[in-house]
């Protein structure tokens, strides 16, 4: 949607309304109205390269089963981030974590997240060193802008599973947003699970397409059907998919 905006200086009044062209529109059916300043170098949300970041040279790939980039953004308007893959197996199981420099050099202590226990339990997989594969086998990352892509075989492009989107990423201590296609498994009815709480069916089937949005608001926008623009599922959590 487009906003006209006026600002009235002697009673200190900012207003913002929808422009004639989408005059329907409800300000309770927006996500997010941010205020930024440009001459304070503040993101703008308009613009989908700031939210792109890019690798630089400290990135390291030297153990075979587990890759760390430093990751800054390209307009500077966002802290730098760490990416680390790790691989768990050689049938493809990755864990993927991506947090902030602060919180990666404190022992990931600063940034709430799951128990290791629970989401990064290695108990049942093999030691690194028996690992047959590596991580190379499975995953393909594009420094410039920083994306990746996750395969069951990375030589062949057809069993391409997931892929990121380089303009939709961003961490900040009160927004998390991120993007990407999972490709769905029609060997398996095409289940995807686990992408937070919704009002249906637990499973995502058969979708071509499909659109769901994980803005944690808190609420649903029942039923989340996967149509443009992307129905609100209930709220937000790390997934499972298979």
């Amino acid at each position: 949607m487009n906003l006209d905006f006026s600002y009235n200086e002697y009673s200190n009044v900012f207003t913002l309304k929808p422009t004639k062209a989408t005059p329907n529109i409800k300000f309770n059916e927006i996500g997010f109205i941010k205020f930024g300043s440009a001459k304070n170098g503040d993101q703008n949300f308009c613009d989908s390269t700031s939210f792109q970041y890019n690798t630089d040279s400290s990135d390291t790939k030297t153990n075979p089963h587990q890759w760390v980039f430093n990751i800054s953004s390209t307009q500077k308007s966002l802290k730098p981030l760490i990416a680390t893959f790790t691989q768990l197996d050689d049938i493809g199981t990755l864990n993927l974590e991506i947090t902030t420099i602060e919180d990666f050099n404190a022992g990931k202590t600063l940034i709430y997240r799951v128990p290791d226990k629970i989401v990064y339990d290695t108990s049942s997989f093999p030691d690194q060193k028996d690992l047959k594969k590596n991580l190379e086998d499975f995953l393909i990352v594009t420094e410039k802008p920083f994306s990746y892509s996750i395969y069951k075989d990375a030589k062949d492009p057809t069993t391409k599973v997931w892929s990121s989107d380089p303009n939709r990423l961003q961490m900040t201590e009160f927004f998390v947003m991120d993007s990407g296609i999972f490709d769905m498994n029609p060997d398996v009815d095409q289940p995807l699970l686990g992408m937070g709480e919704r009002a249906g069916s637990i499973f995502y089937k058969n979708e071509q397409g499909g659109i769901h949005s994980r803005y944690t608001f808190d609420q649903a926008n029942p039923i989340d059907d996967g149509l443009p623009p992307g129905r609100n599922m209930y709220g937000y959590q790390p997934f499972y998919a298979f």
